[in-house]
């Protein structure tokens, strides 16, 4: 098996595991990476602006992708509430 292949295999074999462990750090580091990112963004102010441009380009480039993941997600969600 080629080596990028087993990686991928890796990747998707644990993804929900992976997942889950950054949803949990995200939640318990977020004032931090706030912080973090605000002092970053005091000594350079134009770290802002090239945060901004670089995420405006990726929406744009990945736009269908985005728009059919957060569908899917709202179908599930919509399909599990009980009426």
């Amino acid at each position: 098996m080629h080596a990028s292949m087993a990686t991928r295999a890796y990747y998707l074999k644990n993804r929900k595991a992976r997942l889950h462990y950054q949803r949990e750090y995200y939640q318990a580091n977020k004032d931090r990476i706030a912080r973090k990112r605000e002092v970053a963004e005091t000594v350079d102010p134009e770290l802002r602006e090239r945060r901004k441009q670089y995420q405006r380009a990726y929406y744009r480039k990945n736009r269908a992708r985005i728009l059919m993941i957060r569908a899917k997600q709202y179908a599930l969600k919509k399909s599990a509430k009980p009426k």
